[in-house]
């Protein structure tokens, strides 16, 4: 969990999940490491590498993410890695010999995608075991037309 809506709502289907299936729970969050040195064009930047987000907020987010489980029924294992996010979800899935990653997708395409990458997507293509990616539906608030008219059909 990274203590996104898009994250929140991962949340939210691993304890639906977890509650009706007896499983066990393992809530990660990754820290990612910034050298703003790295990037150039940014004039003078100290050359210091910063841990995104701290070990300190990483277990706020962590504790609260335990909470949310526990108010659900769901008694969760909480892990912190350092590293690249794809990566160390993967490890830590292998490590678990996991059935299930559960991961929320924040939907970024175009350049957006292109310069911050789809952990969700690196997830799906490198798996051991099966994925659901959860989306937040796009019609939230105002429904599009075809989405009314698909939901008019299931009625």
């Amino acid at each position: 969990t990274d203590d996104s809506s898009h994250s929140q709502l991962a949340l939210e289907r691993a304890a639906q999940f977890a509650a009706g299936n007896a499983a066990e729970v393992t809530v990660l969050t990754v820290s990612y490491l910034v050298n703003l040195a790295s990037f150039g064009g940014l004039g003078y930047a100290p050359e210091a590498t910063y841990e995104v987000p701290s070990t300190e907020d990483a277990k706020a987010i962590l504790a609260k993410a335990a909470a949310f489980m526990k108010e659900k029924g769901v008694e969760p294992r909480t892990v912190h890695r350092i590293g690249a996010p794809s990566d160390m979800i993967l490890d830590e899935a292998e490590k678990l010999k996991a059935d299930l990653i559960i991961v929320g997708s924040h939907g970024r395409t175009g350049l957006q995608r292109f310069l911050l990458g789809s952990v969700s997507s690196a997830i799906v293509s490198h798996a051991a075991c099966s994925v659901l990616v959860v989306k937040a539906p796009s019609y939230q608030g105002e429904r599009t037309e075809g989405a009314q008219a698909a939901t008019a059909d299931r009625a």
